[in-house]
């Protein structure tokens, strides 16, 4: 399994609102990656959420952070918001 990001997808996406329980105004900030399985022939287009602040991640191949995985009360694997580690060459 592997992430990686072009060039072309170095930036930051920002998407605003206010939502519509609450009234409160928020911002959601993303980046374009593909997440390569090594099921599919052709690696899926996926957004990763950035952080209030946080620079895009820059053009490479990256791996899940383990500190994204989390198990739930029900002893289920999940993952929470998604954190990438480069993959060193």
């Amino acid at each position: 399994m592997k992430i990686t990001i072009y060039p072309e997808n170095v930036q930051v996406n920002s998407h605003s609102g206010t939502s519509k329980k609450s009234g409160n105004q928020y911002t959601i900030n993303t980046q374009v990656a593909f997440f390569d399985s090594g099921t599919t022939k052709f690696p899926i287009e996926i957004k990763l959420n950035l952080d209030e602040g946080q620079k895009p991640y820059p053009a490479g191949d990256y791996s899940i952070c383990p500190t994204s995985f989390i198990v739930d009360t029900y002893k289920n694997l999940n993952l929470s918001r998604i954190k990438i580690l480069p993959i060193k060459k």
